[in-house]
């Protein structure tokens, strides 16, 4: 009789491991949409500004094109703004929030590759981190050829609300893990002592009714 109450008790186990298990693959799914989110959101602000940057070149006093960009990107950059700069496709920066950066070189991974399209992605750059949104710089010359060498503008942000969010979804995570497991093995022991319980008061019972 005390034996057919183990199988049960392996059952139970098994079926509360197997809801910690749908519950930890759900929070991860969970936390990887808020990256994703995030991510998403960082790419289409950057998208904004870049927009906003070749709307202002179009809109007029057109001339003198290079200074007014340069003094553009100089006024750019701020707290969450690394860095704006705009290179050739060779890597030479033609304009670039920090004057003293103009002439050198952008180096870049060898995968970022502009388009038109804007592209993001998190990268190092300078030994730091950064949020990078990019793409082909060419106000009013959306139709030009895809064969002339296009400047492409790279807007390097700060990556700090996606590391606070990736930090806490890790804690969270962790958290979760952790109390799953401590469930599991309180689960467990539980069920071990009281079979065990069951089994001895059993054995007593049996005992004395032989007396």
């Amino acid at each position: 009789r005390g034996a057919s109450v183990i199988p049960t008790g392996r059952r139970a186990v098994a079926v509360c491991a197997g809801l910690l298990l749908v519950i930890l693959l759900w929070t991860r799914a969970t936390v990887h949409q808020a990256e994703d989110s995030i991510v998403r959101l960082m790419g289409e602000k950057g998208s904004s500004i870049i927009a906003l940057c070749e709307s202002i070149l179009r809109s007029g006093m057109r001339h003198e094109v290079g200074i007014r960009l340069q003094v553009l990107l100089e006024e750019m950059a701020g707290s969450d703004i690394r860095f704006v700069a705009l290179a050739m496709p060779d890597g030479t920066i033609i304009a670039h929030s920090n004057p003293e950066r103009v002439g050198g070189d952008l180096r870049l991974p060898r995968d970022c590759v502009p388009a038109r399209e804007t592209q993001w992605r998190l990268t190092d750059l300078d030994g730091r981190q950064v949020f990078l949104v990019y793409r082909i710089f060419a106000p009013g010359l959306r139709h030009m050829p895809m064969h002339r060498s296009l400047p492409a503008i790279y807007l390097a942000l700060d990556p700090g609300p996606f590391e606070t969010v990736r930090s806490c979804n890790r804690l969270y995570i962790s958290v979760l893990v952790g109390i799953s497991i401590l469930m599991l093995l309180a689960s467990s022991a539980a069920l071990f002592f009281a079979q065990r319980a069951k089994i001895l008061r059993e054995q007593q019972i049996g005992r004395a009714s032989c007396r």
